[in-house]
């Protein structure tokens, strides 16, 4: 019988997923900020929680682990 491993259910806000796009592609907060008309401090709000929720340790981890899962495709 094979076993299917499970994805983990992950939800990540549009928001989210835009900036960890934006972070794997090397901008920093304050570059991702003026491209998107929104605070630096919104854009570290953005980062903390999508480290929070990926369980990473820094936004590198989060982005191996969402690109792992299909979450930047």
């Amino acid at each position: 019988i094979p076993l299917e491993k499970e994805q983990p259910q992950i939800e990540l806000t549009k928001r989210e997923i835009e900036i960890l796009r934006l972070v794997k592609q090397g901008y920093l907060s304050k570059e991702i900020s003026n491209q998107l008309s929104i605070s630096v401090h919104t854009v570290n709000t953005h980062r903390y929680r999508f480290l929070e929720k990926l369980g990473a340790n820094n936004s590198l981890e989060a982005v191996v682990f969402a690109s792992k899962f299909g979450l930047l495709d």
